[in-house]
Parts: C-alpha cells; structure tokens; sequence
C-alpha cells in the first residue's frame, strides 16, 4: 500500500511527503494492522531497476505549506518523514544490506508488511528439520505486533550486546534466551554448551532445577562456603595465566610494567627449578646463581661515575636486600654447606664496602674480578684488612676452604641458568614472586633505573592482594576440580 513520494533525496536519508489521503498513522492489510508513523518503523521504496529499498524511520516533520507546491502529485499533506536507507530486496526476494542506486524523486513509498520483514529478518537457506533454527524471544518495539525470531546459528556466532540501564532486564533477556535455546527438544542430542561468567550472581535462580529440569546446570564458584552444598568449588591455576593475562590480572601498564613482569615471572620460575630439583647440584647452584646476580649487580654500582661513598652506600644497600632476599628461602630447600657459602659471601661483599674518610681505595674494584673463576676449578675466595693510613681489604685466592672463605662464581653455570624460560603451561611457585620481584628491582637500579619502584608500586600492591587475600585463595590453588 502506498503511503506517499520521495521529494529530496541524500546519499544518507530521503525525504518522504505523505498523500493527503493518508491521514493516519496505521493502516489494515488483510486483517493486519501496520504502524508506520513511528519511529524505528519501516517503509520501502523502489528503484530504476526494479529494486526495493528498505528504509527506516528516523524523523517526523510538520510540513508548513505554502502555495501548495505538490497539489499536481498528492502530496498536500502537512506531513513528512525522513528515512535512512537501510538495504534493497532483489526480485529473487533475498535481502542485502547497503544501496547501489538510489530512488528517483516522486517514487512512490510504500507499507513494509510482516512478509516484507520476512524475507529480511528470518533464517536463509533451506532448513535442517532435525534441530530448531530459531527461538521467539517477544515482540518488537518499533514493529508493533511483531514476533522476533532469532537465528541460533547467526546469534551464537557474532558478537552480541545486550544493553540497558540497571534493572532494565538485560539479566533476564540473557536468560531467557539460552532457555529458549535448551527447550528446544532435539538440540540436546547436538551437545549444545555454554559457558556463562556471572559476576554477580544472578543466574543461579534463573536455572534452578525446579524450572529447568531439562536444562543441565552446574555453578562453579570461587571460595565457596561449606553450606553451599550445591556450588562446585571453582579454581583458576595462576601457573596457567600467560603474560597478558597477568597483566590483565594486575592491571599493569605496557611500557614500564610489562616488561618488569616478564622478568619476574622467570626469575620466579627458575627459582622453582632450582629448590625443588632433587639433584645436589641444582640445589648448589642457586648459591652460583645468586652471587652471579650480586656480582653484576656490585659491578653495575661499582663502574657509575659518583663519589666512593655515594658508591660505597648504594652496594652495602643492594648487599643487604639481597641477603635478605635467601633469607627468605625455607632453610630445608638449602643445605648447611650452601647457606654457609652464602653468609660468607654477603660478609666479604659487605666487607670490600669499606670507606675510609671517604676512600674505598679500590677494595672492591680490585676484588670483583676474583669473584668468578677463569679456569675449570673454582678456588675459594677471602679477604683480609690491611690496616695504615689506607685502610683496605685485599682479596685472594686459594684452593684450601676456611671459615670466612667462599666458592668462586661459575659463571658459565649461571648463564646457563638464566637462558632458561618459563614456556606456557609450566608450573612454577607463586612463593617466588616476591622474592624475584625484589631482585629484579635491584637489577635495575644499579643499572641507573631510580624510579623502578615509583613505576611499579601499584603493581607490587595488586600482587600482594594476590598473594596475601584470602579472596585470591582460587587463583593459588594447585589443583583445578
């Protein structure tokens, strides 16, 4: 049925001028009642090549006449609308999105009917009777009295967004449509799943059993109480998380954060291999490992261009963290023979800090060298004070062990150890990341990094939620249900 002519028309909206005779906004077609008049209501018109153009409703206008410009064609009505094209209908009656050739002025605009919307809206191709291609989800606003069927194929496989404000139902309409979808009888037998994250908890009453007993639930939920007798207990292995969903998890920012994090989660992991080897020499060589890093760490602050006491500060500082840092490894991990190598070392490192007035006289550039062997045994390492006017340490090698003495570096075994990588799906001890976090933070400041804490304190807080927060236990679980 024709309601009125195109008088303008835009490459995004046409304006439609309504016949006189159109004097209302509905119209009955075979006992059916069409709305045209409102907005997000459908016309359509035709092209030069025979085309339909679907268009839409997105204005109405209160034409002020004047002289009657349009009285040759009908069109003396006071009212207008402007559409936006939206897609044409072929004569095979199958439906495109866009527009090649536009209307021409004073093509006529005719009623969309349900057929019409048909043809648009409903699943293509031929059907397969042994599973439903759709559900009815209700009617539509803007098409009064018209049922909305949706594709499950095509809805299940773009993405969707349900939109409204707070208690609008968006909750529901979610629900009810994954209902719909299960009661259909022979989608059962196609294995039809779906996995839904509800952070608040408001599907649970939606698929009680009561209402959808052919409906197979099961709720998992993190940290769940002992009287929540029908809740699966649910846990996310953080050994699991690649990088970006540890950042993710952390909210950590991509130019300082990430790449700090990338370290620690392998220093972490290769402190795991280290302390829980069963081999001797792996447990021997987290001693190596670490006074390898020292060694770095003291020659990175020993080589900067300040005062010996400035120097002299920032590596007794460094010395201390560090030794505080195997402190914090459980002692069972570690051997007697191993944590006295240690001590030994940390001493003779705090030691060669000596200043005096204001001079360390090269005790510890002299002595950094010793530090790692050069030939294939490793002798051990000590120092003694030498006392005068220059008071310094000298340091010196022999192949005997005394008690203030330490095994030399193995550098080629530490390098090794630190070309090790955490691939996807290892494991490795979350216990570790606190302790590998502090060393990396280290690193960086002796290489001249002074903001590294500034850069990542928001971090360090988020990982500590994650460590210490009993809200986190799910995430520090080592087996998943």
């Amino acid at each position: 049925m024709k309601i009125g002519k195109i008088v303008s028309v835009e490459y995004d909206k046409f304006r439609v001028r309504l016949f006189s005779t159109t004097k209302n906004s509905t119209v009955s077609i075979n006992g059916q009642v069409y709305y045209f008049g409102n907005i997000g209501s459908y016309l359509k018109t035709i092209n030069s090549t025979g085309e339909y153009i679907l268009c839409e409703v997105s204005a109405i206008l209160d034409y002020n006449q004047e002289g009657k410009l349009y009285s040759s064609f009908n069109l003396d009505s006071s009212r207008e609308f402007i559409v936006k094209p939206i897609g044409t209908i072929p004569s095979d009656g199958s439906f495109s999105m866009g527009v090649g050739i536009f209307p021409s002025l004073y093509n006529d605009v005719e009623i969309v009917t349900f057929d019409d919307l048909k043809k648009i809206l409903s699943n293509q191709g031929t059907p397969d009777t042994n599973i439903h291609h759709t559900i009815d989800i209700g009617y539509s606003k803007s098409l009064i009295n018209y049922k909305i069927s949706l594709s499950i194929n095509k809805l299940f496989n773009i993405h969707t967004a349900v939109l409204g404000n707070s208690g609008s139902g968006k909750s529901n309409t979610i629900a009810r449509i994954l209902q719909e979808v299960f009661r259909k009888e022979k989608n059962h037998a196609y294995g039809a799943k779906v996995i839904l994250f509800d952070s608040n908890g408001e599907y649970p009453r939606a698929f009680c059993e009561n209402l959808n007993n052919e409906i197979h639930t099961v709720f998992y939920k993190p940290n769940v109480d002992e009287a929540e007798e029908s809740i699966c207990k649910f846990t996310l292995p953080y050994y699991l998380m690649n990088l970006d969903e540890w950042l993710a998890f952390l909210m950590a920012s991509e130019r300082t954060q990430k790449p700090f994090w990338d370290n620690v989660l392998q220093e972490c992991y290769k402190f795991y291999r280290m302390f829980n080897s069963k081999e001797e020499d792996d447990i021997t060589q987290f001693a190596n490992y670490i006074k390898w890093k020292t060694w770095r760490i003291l020659s990175e602050i020993n080589n900067k261009a300040d005062s010996d006491s400035t120097r002299m500060t920032i590596a007794k500082g460094a010395i201390q963290k560090l030794k505080e840092i195997c402190e914090t490894v459980p002692k069972d991990y570690v051997s007697k023979d191993v944590v006295k190598d240690l001590n030994n070392f940390f001493e003779t490192c705090i030691n060669l800090c000596l200043i005096y007035y204001g001079n360390n006289n090269n005790s510890l550039s002299d002595a950094l060298p010793k530090f790692v062997k050069t030939g294939n045994d490793a002798r051990y390492v000590t120092i003694q004070l030498i006392g005068g006017n220059n008071a310094h340490y000298e340091s010196s090698l022999s192949s005997r062990n005394s008690d203030s003495a330490f095994v030399q570096i193995d550098e080629t075994s530490a390098m090794k150890t630190a070309d090790e990588k955490l691939e996807s799906g290892e494991y490795f001890d979350y216990k570790f990341l606190k302790t590998a976090a502090e060393l990396i933070l280290l690193e960086e400041e002796a290489k001249g990094n002074q903001r590294i804490r500034e850069f990542t304190s928001t971090l360090m807080t988020r990982l500590d939620v994650f460590l210490y927060n009993s809200e986190c236990e799910f995430m520090r679980e080592k087996e998943s249900n």
